[in-house]
């Protein structure tokens, strides 16, 4: 499907008539392919209800925070497509196509391919091919760089019947802490993956059941905040799809939180040098790791000997539970073959 974009670019050159060099602004509407797709070149991932839990919220900062972490549609329900082995989340605003190309004027606020403002007075185009310029003089144009960089942000996009879908990425599971004037409440939430940062623990979707035992049981440990049961739970259409390494991630993402907050020379000046040499083994392996992507098991062993003998400074930390996590994971060929995301 064709989109008509308002396109504005910048000429340095000597127009006709002049002495001197110039740049000039100049805008025109431009072309761009948005593909039409259906369910079986792009088919339904999985969809799952992103509203904000019926809980009476005692902090708006928990709700801003909700809609900061990724945008809700209207209804709270997102889709996930997949094309290529990579994700497509269909737009929150749910505009249709036909909506989108009425926003692609000039003044408009709305861009969606990351169309550049041109102004809200403009309604006539100014392209250069209007404006004479000197051959024998030096000419420089960003149009092209323009466009090839319109054309790049529109590679993102899709459409399937009504709904335009932008690249994304894996969705996983988080927890969410919302407080309650009574209460504070652990609850699983979908996201994309990229819409969070290392110190959040991530968990492939599929394991969506066991994190809801986890916030139910961390509802029961530490208040009265209600159960958590499967009615949110995300909808997979495509089983094969989801291959987010959750349990490596945690680990790799919990060591380098850990060790970019601490300092060598604090550490090799601890009143325990044991602590101090088993924190530099642990950089050590890390950096190791980080070279080949490889290996984890000598930074599984640093984090054992941090966790088992130093438990007091770790506490606070992700080490313990990404450890505890990672260990326990089933090795097979299914697990071992999981890229990382």
């Amino acid at each position: 499907m064709l989109f008509r974009v308002p396109m504005p670019y910048k000429v340095t050159g000597t127009i006709k008539g002049k002495r001197n060099p110039s740049t000039e602004a100049y805008w025109e509407y431009v072309e761009i392919d948005i593909p039409v797709l259906n369910d079986d070149i792009a088919p339904v991932a999985v969809i799952w209800d992103d509203s904000l839990p019926d809980i009476k919220l005692s902090h708006k900062m928990d709700e801003d925070n909700w809609t900061a972490i990724n945008k809700v549609p209207i209804d709270g329900i997102q889709m996930v497509r997949v094309l290529d082995d990579q994700y497509y989340l269909r737009r929150a605003d749910r505009m249709n196509p036909e909506q989108i190309a009425a926003t692609l004027t000039p003044g408009s606020g709305i861009h969606v391919f990351g169309q550049r403002f041109v102004g809200h007075d403009e309604t006539v185009e100014t392209p250069v091919a209007n404006t004479p310029y000197r051959e024998d003089r030096p000419f420089e144009s960003t149009f092209q760089q323009e466009l090839d960089r319109l054309r790049d942000n529109a590679s993102r996009f899709f459409i399937v019947g009504n709904d335009m879908f932008e690249l994304s990425s894996e969705p996983v599971v988080i927890k969410v802490k919302l407080r309650s004037e009574n209460f504070v409440a652990l609850v699983p939430r979908v996201v994309p993956l990229h819409c969070i940062d290392q110190r959040t623990l991530s968990y492939n979707i599929e394991r969506y059941s066991e994190v809801v035992g986890e916030c139910n049981e961390y509802s029961e440990r530490y208040g009265d905040g209600p159960m958590i049961g499967m009615e949110r739970a995300p909808t997979i259409f495509v089983e094969d799809a989801f291959n987010y390494d959750d349990q490596a991630v945690n680990l790799i993402n919990a060591v380098t939180q850990y060790v970019s907050k601490i300092d060598d020379r604090v550490r090799l000046s601890s009143v325990n040098p044991d602590y101090g040499i088993a924190f530099l083994s642990l950089k050590k392996a890390l950096i190791r790791y980080n070279e080949d992507k490889k290996n984890l098991d000598p930074v599984e062993d640093c984090v054992s000997v941090l966790v088992e003998n130093f438990s007091e400074e770790v506490q606070y930390s992700n080490l313990p539970s990404a450890l505890a996590d990672y260990s326990n994971r089933a090795v097979d060929v299914a697990t071992a073959n999981r890229k990382m995301r």
